[in-house]
């Protein structure tokens, strides 16, 4: 499982990393490009970087076999009386499975978000604020942990 799961990071950050070498052409090219031709270089780049992540992340879906978990807890969730504890548990495998694709793609998305950053600041000389795409990590919960005590 460990190697499937290095497996998958590195195909997400090859992703990332060809969508930086895009922004990398756009960096050589003559200075006589027109700045608008610059931003959609650019545009483009970052467009290419977000297209093969979402590969990457469907692959790695495909990959880890969530799509399989997925069918399996529609069908347990729609039955004509699903049953509540089956459905929550059978949702809480989906969430399992595809965490560590869903933590790869944010980590490249703010390479992609980088390179497009650095491209329009750099490259174009366009003064933009490119704060990365994703919001913090969100805990997840982990069923070995102790509950957190309660302050009163």
């Amino acid at each position: 499982m460990k190697s499937m799961k290095h497996s998958t990071q590195h195909k997400l950050l090859a992703a990332a990393l060809g969508a930086l070498a895009a922004v990398i052409l756009v960096a050589v090219q003559p200075a006589a490009a027109a700045d608008r031709e610059c931003v959609k270089d650019c545009l483009d780049a970052d467009k290419v970087c977000m297209e093969a992540l979402r590969g990457a992340a469907n692959d790695c879906k495909l990959d880890a076999g969530c799509d399989v978990l997925q069918e399996i807890t529609r069908d347990i969730c729609r039955a004509e009386e699903p049953d509540p504890e089956a459905c929550r548990a059978a949702r809480d495998a989906v969430r399992e499975c595809v965490a560590p694709c869903r933590d790869a793609v944010r980590d490249a998305l703010d390479i992609c978000a980088e390179a497009t950053g650095v491209c329009l600041n750099e490259v174009c000389n366009v003064e933009v604020f490119c704060p990365k795409r994703r919001g913090p990590k969100r805990p997840r919960p982990n069923n070995d942990s102790p509950e957190p005590e309660q302050q009163g």
